[in-house]
């Protein structure tokens, strides 16, 4: 846990030799030489003196109770500012332990100019490092939030214009053909788990109701369209004043997606008892010959025996981004690994019909989003075979045939450095060089393996012309979109907090360390350097990602991310420069703006506001991404609101 800068008065002004350490909580997994996202060892900073004095007011002398539990520096007002932000109880209560610290005996020494008091811009780091947690700032909906309250609402889809109605209406649609035509304006090009449309995509149609009681989508057999059903419903309607981040004003639109999730689910294992009693069943030309499901097909080339399947991976991406569940979220993608490998989706040759595309894409999605709940959580989740096993082709896309293998293994590096943080030396073994070696000499290969990614990446959006149309369901624009995730992904190349015991030094080892540990394979600086950059990156890629198009969506909702940890981690990454480079500068520079250092607070500062309306995009819409959103903005706030007033 890093410690937080003392504000004692009693402390005197910063000497060569007071230090305390004020850490960067960073990983030990370098992974990219170019823009990979590597956080650094910790390291020492300088400890700060008196905190800078405000014209006509003195220090405190009593912190309120939540300052001082958290032991953050506490400016006296009534609330404080901290309590203020945060919209907690200010309270004071005298302190019954002793009273000021007494001062090291230190060597003094001769100083011709007197040092500058310096003040440290609030929160702590201790308020910062939750942002590299597993899931960090996720919002979880409770049980009880998402029951659907009694009197709900009654069936409507009145044009009274009723102010109630239509601030708390839900929208749904009217057939499954309305809903797959959804589905390619919302979700298809960040989630492409169906082929190609067969039919033009049209404007958004979508009804308004305040209770499910005589709707279509009770009526919907297909666990796909529920599943998609359940995702649509969690979008507000233009009209629709936008609603508080932790308000619980939004009951009927969260339980009605939830109603139609559980639905979605119910007729996956309904699906699943038609094909265990029916094995052998492939897909026939002929409506329900052969087939063990008698029923149409939502999509003309996906097989429905593939729609229980690809409905758990849109589930699974529904309790991680709307109920904040990573339990259930890694139980859907695991059901869904394990049915398509009973389907053998797995190990398909590279024989072509109607159906391969469909087929291809709902091994790999499955494929992805197993491997994707192992990197949100941290830890290998789902276990996975080695990739050899798998023979199924990659899907195409037209004009772009590599983006699918660089979208397939981005994340594959990013699973392969939880497994390389998961084989972590116990704490009281004796350091081997042979281990140190290994490890940095799979560090370097990650390196070398990322380098070629953000390349191929990024000369892919480089050379790929834009849509002429905005059709969201159009093919090069999925593929630019999965190229800018790859990027993204790329660029991270770690998950959030790939922190590791082996290598945290000594607490009482005050010296601010210039070489990292033998297992990295780059010095301190390097590491930190990329570090920096490959935040930034992650940033410019997250503010390209499309919106849907407007005249097609009144609303521009962004649904079923998957790069929310990169967002976290940058966000993490850019935070912790500001406060080095904040310390840095008082100790060199004192109280004197220089050119480099504006320009590069400047520069953070933008990457940052970047990130939170990426964050607020997905926020708008997804309640569990909410959170993240409101933890990225309270430090960004405090931080720049204390620097840059």
């Amino acid at each position: 846990m890093p410690r937080c800068l003392n504000s004692d008065p009693d402390k005197a002004s910063i000497s060569d030799d007071s230090f305390d350490e004020l850490r960067l909580l960073q990983t030990t997994i370098d992974i990219d030489l170019s823009y990979s996202i590597r956080i650094p060892q910790p390291f020492a900073m300088p400890k700060l003196g008196q905190p800078e004095r405000k014209s006509g007011r003195g220090p405190v002398k009593l912190a309120c109770l939540a300052c001082r539990v958290s032991r953050i520096r506490c400016d006296g007002d009534q609330p404080c500012h901290g309590c203020r932000i945060r919209n907690r109880e200010c309270s004071y209560t005298p302190s019954r332990r002793g009273g000021s610290r007494k001062k090291r005996n230190v060597a003094a020494k001769p100083t011709t100019n007197e040092q500058p008091d310096l003040a440290f811009p609030s929160p702590p780091l201790s308020e910062i490092d939750h942002l590299t947690s597993p899931g960090a700032g996720l919002r979880l909906l409770s049980f009880d939030e998402i029951n659907l309250p009694s009197g709900a609402g009654s069936l409507g889809t009145s044009d009274s214009g009723a102010e109630d109605f239509v601030q708390h209406a839900v929208r749904i649609y009217d057939s499954e053909q309305a809903i797959l035509n959804a589905y390619y304006i919302y979700l298809h090009q960040y989630f492409p788990i169906l082929p190609p449309p067969v039919r033009p995509v049209t404007p958004d149609n979508p009804i308004r109701i305040t209770s499910l009681e005589g709707c279509f989508s009770l009526t919907l057999t297909s666990p796909l369209a529920l599943a998609i059903s359940a995702m649509l419903a969690l979008i507000p309607f233009p009209d629709q004043e936008p609603t508080p981040v932790m308000s619980a004003e939004e009951p009927l639109r969260r339980s009605i997606a939830h109603k139609l999730a559980q639905m979605a689910l119910e007729r996956v294992e309904s699906d699943s008892e038609l094909i265990d009693d029916t094995p052998g069943g492939h897909p026939s030309p002929i409506p329900f010959e052969g087939q063990p499901i008698p029923r149409f097909p939502l999509h003309p080339r996906t097989p429905v025996m593939l729609e229980g399947l690809l409905a758990l991976l849109l589930l699974s991406n529904y309790e991680h981004t709307q109920r904040g569940n990573m339990l259930k979220m890694t139980t859907r993608a695991s059901q869904a690994l394990i049915m398509a490998k009973n389907m053998s989706l797995h190990q398909l040759n590279s024989y072509e019909d109607e159906y391969s595309e469909a087929k291809r894409r709902a091994w790999w999605m499955s494929y992805f989003r197993a491997q994707l709940c192992s990197v949100v959580r941290q830890s290998a989740s789902v276990i996975m075979e080695d990739d050899s096993l798998y023979t199924t082709p990659y899907p195409t896309i037209q004009g772009d045939p590599e983006v699918w293998p660089l979208y397939i293994e981005s994340l594959q590096v990013s699973f392969a450095t939880v497994r390389l943080a998961a084989a972590r030396v116990p704490p009281c073994a004796k350091p081997d060089p042979d281990l140190l070696r290994s490890k940095s000499e799979k560090i370097a290969a990650l390196d070398a393996r990322a380098v070629q990614l953000i390349e191929r990446a990024k000369s892919g959006l480089r050379s790929k012309a834009s849509p002429t149309n905005g059709d969201p369901a159009s093919e090069p624009l999925v593929a630019k979109t999965m190229r800018s995730i790859a990027a993204i992904r790329s660029s991270s190349m770690n998950h959030c907090d790939l922190s590791s015991p082996d290598f945290v030094p000594d607490t009482d080892n005050v010296i601010p360390r210039t070489n990292p540990p033998e297992s990295s394979p780059l010095t301190f600086d390097e590491a930190a350097e990329v570090c920096v950059e490959s935040a930034l990156e992650v940033s410019r890629q997250l503010k390209k990602l499309p919106y849907p198009d407007k005249s097609l969506a009144a609303v521009p909702a962004r649904m079923t991310p998957t790069i929310l940890c990169c967002a976290m981690h940058a966000s993490y990454v850019m935070m912790m420069q500001f406060y080095r480079l904040y310390l840095r500068h008082q100790q060199e520079a004192g109280d004197m703006m220089t050119t480099s250092y504006e320009r590069r607070v400047d520069e953070l500062r933008h990457a940052l506001q970047d990130v939170i309306a990426t964050l607020d995009g997905f926020a708008n819409v997804l309640e569990a991404i909410r959170g993240m959103k409101v933890d990225v903005e309270a430090v960004f706030t405090v931080a720049f609101s204390d620097m840059m007033t």
